[in-house]
C-alpha cells in the first residue's frame, strides 16, 4: 500500500514496526485479517485499534482453530478480559513471528502454560498441558504419572514446580520449539 492510501498515519505505522518484528505491509495485512474477523464491528477502511474481537472471533483464524492452547494464547495477549483488540492481536502475531527471539518466545510459552496464573509450572498446569496435547486419549492415571515424570526430570530445585528458569532450560532442550512457536502473517 502506498503512503497515501494507509488506513494508519505514518506515525502510528512507525510505532508498530518498532514494536514489533513486522514491516508496515506486514502490519496492514494483520490489521486487514484483524478486521475480516467481524467487519461489522470492524471497519476494514479505518484504523480501529480500540474495537475489541471476541476469543471466539479470534479463535477462528486458521492459525488458532485447531490449536488446544488456543484459550490460554488469546487470555495471556488480552489486555482486557473482554476480547482482544488490533494492538492486543499484533502482539500475539508478533510473539508467534518466525522473527520474534527465543527468549521473548519462551516468556510467553511459559505464561500460557502457567494455567493457574501463578508464576510457575506446578503438577496440575503440566497435566493440563498432557490433556490438552492427547484428547482422550490417556487416562487420568497415565497423565498423573507423565506429569510426575516431567516435573521429575525438570524440577531441579526440587520444589515441586518449575520456575521460569527451569522451564527455560526444559525448553532449550527442545530443538523444534522455535519452529512450532510459529504463526505466518
Amino acid at each position: 500500500m502506498g503512503q497515501g492510501h494507509s488506513i494508519f498515519e505514518e506515525e502510528q505505522l512507525e510505532q508498530y514496526q518498532d514494536c514489533t518484528y513486522f514491516s508496515k505491509n506486514e502490519i496492514l495485512r494483520i490489521y486487514k485479517r484483524f478486521s475480516a474477523l467481524n467487519p461489522e464491528k470492524i471497519n476494514p477502511k479505518e484504523a480501529d485499534t480500540t474495537t475489541r474481537l471476541s476469543f471466539a472471533e479470534v479463535q477462528s483464524i486458521p492459525e488458532l482453530r485447531e490449536n488446544p492452547f488456543k484459550d490460554r494464547i488469546c487470555e495471556v495477549f488480552s489486555t482486557g478480559s473482554q476480547g482482544l483488540h488490533f494492538e492486543d492481536c499484533l502482539d500475539l502475531f508478533s510473539v508467534f513471528s518466525e522473527h520474534a527471539p527465543w527468549d521473548i518466545k519462551t516468556a510467553y510459552a511459559f505464561r500460557i502454560y502457567d494455567f493457574n496464573n501463578d508464576a510457575a509450572i506446578c503438577r496440575s498446569d503440566i497435566e493440563q498441558m498432557i490433556k490438552r496435547l492427547t484428547g482422550d486419549s490417556l487416562n487420568e492415571t497415565e497423565i498423573a504419572t507423565t506429569a510426575a515424570g516431567v516435573l521429575h526430570e525438570s524440577d531441579i530445585a526440587r520444589n515441586k514446580v518449575l520456575t521460569y528458569t527451569e522451564f527455560e532450560h526444559v525448553i532449550s532442550r527442545a530443538p523444534d520449539f522455535i519452529n512450532l512457536f510459529h504463526m505466518t502473517v
